[in-house]
C-alpha cells in the first residue's frame, strides 16, 4: 500500500507540471511489471524443479553480492539467459508503444513535439531499460528470499514486484521528464 501511494504521490506531483507524461507511465509500468513477473514465475519453476521449498537449491547465491552477478550473467542460475532476453526486450516494447503513442497522439491533435525529440526517446527508453534491469535484480533476491522462508514465490513475489515497478517506472518517467525540461526542453511543461 505504502509503495503504490508513494507511486502515486510522485504522479499526481509530476502531472501538474507535464500534462504527456499521463500518456507514457501506464506503458512504462505495465512493460516494466509484466516482464519481471515472467522473472520471478520462471525462477519460482526453477526452485520447484531443484529444490524442496525451504531450502538453499545448489544453484543459489551464498551471498549477497553474488545476486548482482547472478541474475545476469551466473552459470549457476538456470534462468539467467531469460533474464538477459526480458531486459533486451524492454527496448523494442517501449519503442513500439512510443510509436503507438505518437501516433495517437497526432491523430487527436494533442501532440507535444518537445516528445519526438531524439533525446526526449533517449531519456524515456534509457530510463524504462533501467527500471527493467533494477527489476530483474530485486526479482532475484526477492524470490529466493521468499524460498528460504519458506514462501511460495509466485505467490508472494509479483504482487510486491509490480508495485515496486510502478513506483520506480513513475520516479523514472519523472525524472527524465524533469531532466530534459532543465536541460532546457521548456516545451514539456504544461501551459
Amino acid at each position: 500500500m505504502i509503495i503504490s501511494s508513494t507511486g502515486g504521490f510522485i504522479m499526481g506531483y509530476a502531472i501538474s507540471y507535464f500534462d504527456d507524461i499521463a500518456a507514457f507511465q501506464p506503458v512504462i509500468n505495465g512493460v516494466g511489471g509484466n516482464l519481471v513477473a515472467i522473472y520471478a514465475s520462471r525462477l519460482s519453476t526453477a526452485l520447484h524443479r531443484t529444490s524442496e521449498q525451504g531450502s538453499v537449491p545448489f544453484w543459489a547465491p551464498k551471498k549477497w553480492f553474488q545476486y548482482l552477478l547472478h541474475t545476469f550473467s551466473g552459470k549457476a542460475n538456470p534462468e539467467s539467459k531469460t533474464a538477459v532476453i526480458l531486459a533486451v526486450m524492454a527496448v523494442p516494447g517501449h519503442l513500439l508503444f512510443y510509436f503507438v503513442i505518437t501516433r495517437v497522439k497526432i491523430y487527436n491533435n494533442t501532440m507535444n513535439l518537445a516528445t519526438m525529440t531524439p533525446s526526449f526517446i533517449v531519456f524515456y527508453t534509457s530510463v524504462a531499460i533501467l527500471q527493467v534491469v533494477l527489476l530483474l535484480l530485486i526479482c532475484y533476491w526477492l524470490v529466493h528470499l521468499t524460498w528460504r522462508k519458506n514462501m511460495n514465490p509466485d505467490n508472494v513475489c509479483i504482487p510486491y514486484l509490480t508495485a515496486i515497478g510502478d513506483l520506480l517506472g513513475t520516479a523514472f518517467l519523472a525524472v527524465c521528464f524533469y531532466a530534459l525540461y532543465f536541460a532546457g526542453e521548456e516545451r514539456l511543461k504544461t501551459s
